[in-house]
Order: structure tokens, then C-alpha cells, then sequence
């Protein structure tokens, strides 16, 4: 029992809220344009949150193969599960544990792949979420790409892929629905490298906080949520998405917290922990009210209003 509770602390599960909002708004966008197959909606969750845990695990053996999680002060948002440097497991357990969850979102994309008739559009989603799971750690992290792969592994092509699964169709609309969440979700990591840019630095992860120094990334923090909402504003304005999607931008206030600790409280790791916080709340409640948004519009149509 002891081994099994060890094993989901180091799924880091909180944090598969992300992946499960955002799978749940591409599911809501395919049930108001009239598409819903109850078992793919069900598989895809499944999916999606075994390839976000297994991006978890393995990002967790990695870095402490590296080194990185030895020296990285830990906060409730950075610094990995703590599982490995605690000795609370093996690094191969570690790493059996995300070849694991790795295979289950696999085999449930696998399934999908052979129901669509081995579609390329699919085959290409899937592929680009493995191998952007695999090569995180080592590679793309360390030549500062690391917050442009998470934003399009939680942005357009998560969105599109979850979208396809029950239209076999792709949309605009959601592509850019998508490139909000991606946005936020790149945000997310952003704040989140802020603790760790010491360590990060010292083992070669040159991400775009190490590269431009921790004063002046601090303040690209209001441009890089100020692009999400003009998304958002835009896309409605122009009737791509619908008007209720509008809800989304009772988030800002969140977002400005998060800026205004971040920019006060840089270089001080625990003092900006209420930063990553309101940047997290930022990205999941923003995907929660297009949810709503979504909904509204889908029962309203059942309605006939």
C-alpha cells in the first residue's frame, strides 16, 4: 500500500488538473458543434492524463539524473515530486513507472489511430505528443524551446487532437481556443522556472528566464498573458468563437496578482510562490469558464434559443 501511495505522490497528480480541463473543453466544443462518443471522451481522458503523468515522471528522472533536483529548492509548484532526492524511490523504478504511463497514453492513441483508419492528422498529434514527452528533459528544455513545447503540448494540438477524436474534422475555432490554454499553460512554466533558474543554469537548461536574467523576464509576464486575452478578445469579436467565451477574462484579476508578486518578489523563492499559484488558477479557471461557455452555448441550441 505504501509503494502504491509513493507512486501517485510521484504522478505529481494536482497537476494533471491542467491537461484534464483543457481535454474536457476540446470534448465540450465537439458536443456543441453536435459530435459526442462517450468512450472516446472517456479514452481520451485516460490518454491525455497518462502522457501528462508520464511527462511528469520522466521530467522527475531526468533531472535528478542530471543533478538538477539535488540542488533545486523545492516549492508546491517547482522543483519536481522530491520523491528521488527524499530516496523514497529508485531512479528505475522512476523510470519504469513513466515508460509505464507513457505506454498506456500510447496504446489508447494507437486505438485511435486504428478506428480513424490509420489517419495521418491523428497519427501526426499523437507522435508530436510522445516525442515531445520524451525529449523534454534531455533536450528541448535545455536549448530554451521547453515553454513553446508545453504551450502547444496544452495548446492547439491537444485541443485539435481531442476535437478530432470525436469529429474527424479540425476547426479554427478550436485551434484558437487552443492557443489560449497554450498561452496560459507556457505561463504556468514560466513563473515556475523562476525557482529553479539557479540550478537550471549551473546543469545547462538555458530556458528563456536563465537567458534573459530574472528582472526583466519577470516584466514579459503581462505580455505573455496580455496574449492570451487578445486571443480571446479577438477570435469573439470576429464571431471565430463564440461571445460567451468572453467569460474567460474574469481571470485577469488573477493574473495580475501573479504579475504584481512576480515583478515585486523575483529573486525571492518563497515570497513568489503566490505568484505561481495565481498563475496556475489563471490557466484552470480560464479553461473551467470556456467550459461554461461552451455549455452555454450547446444547451442554448438544445433549447432552440
Amino acid at each position: 500500500m505504501r509503494k502504491v501511495k509513493v507512486w501517485f505522490e510521484e504522478l505529481r497528480a494536482p497537476f494533471l488538473t491542467l491537461s484534464i480541463v483543457f481535454t474536457i473543453l476540446g470534448i465540450v466544443a465537439a458536443l456543441k458543434d453536435g459530435y459526442f462518443n462517450p468512450l472516446y471522451a472517456a479514452l481520451t481522458l485516460l490518454g491525455v492524463a497518462a502522457l501528462h503523468a508520464a511527462a511528469n515522471v520522466l521530467n522527475d528522472y531526468f533531472d535528478y539524473r542530471s543533478g538538477i533536483d539535488i540542488e533545486t529548492e523545492r516549492t508546491p509548484f517547482s522543483g519536481g515530486s522530491g520523491i528521488l532526492p527524499a530516496g523514497k524511490m529508485t531512479s528505475k523504478s522512476v523510470l519504469v513507472e513513466g515508460i509505464l504511463l507513457l505506454l498506456v497514453g500510447l496504446g489508447i492513441g494507437l486505438y485511435f489511430i486504428y478506428v480513424s483508419a490509420f489517419n495521418p492528422i491523428l497519427i501526426l498529434f499523437i507522435v508530436f505528443a510522445v516525442v515531445g514527452i520524451v525529449l523534454y528533459s534531455p533536450i528541448i528544455s535545455h536549448i530554451g524551446f521547453g515553454e513553446v513545447l508545453v504551450g502547444l503540448c496544452f495548446g492547439p494540438p491537444l485541443l485539435l487532437g481531442v476535437y478530432f477524436v470525436q469529429t474527424s474534422a479540425l476547426s479554427l475555432e478550436v485551434g484558437l481556443i487552443g492557443l489560449v490554454t497554450g498561452i496560459l499553460t507556457a505561463a504556468v512554466l514560466y513563473v515556475n522556472e523562476f525557482p529553479d533558474t539557479r540550478a537550471d543554469i549551473k546543469f545547462g537548461r538555458y530556458h528563456v528566464v536563465a537567458r534573459l536574467g530574472k528582472e526583466r523576464a519577470a516584466r514579459i509576464l503581462k505580455y505573455i498573458f496580455a496574449s492570451a486575452y487578445i486571443v480571446l478578445v479577438v477570435s469573439s469579436a470576429t464571431s471565430i468563437i463564440p461571445l460567451t467565451a468572453l467569460i474567460g477574462l474574469a481571470t485577469i484579476p488573477h493574473a495580475r496578482i501573479a504579475y504584481k508578486v512576480l515583478t515585486a518578489k523575483y529573486d525571492d523563492n518563497k515570497a513568489i510562490i503566490p505568484a505561481m499559484a495565481s498563475t496556475v488558477k489563471t490557466a484552470i479557471l480560464t479553461g473551467v469558464l470556456l467550459i461554461v461557455a461552451y455549455l452555454i452555448v450547446w444547451v442554448s441550441s438544445l433549447l432552440g434559443l
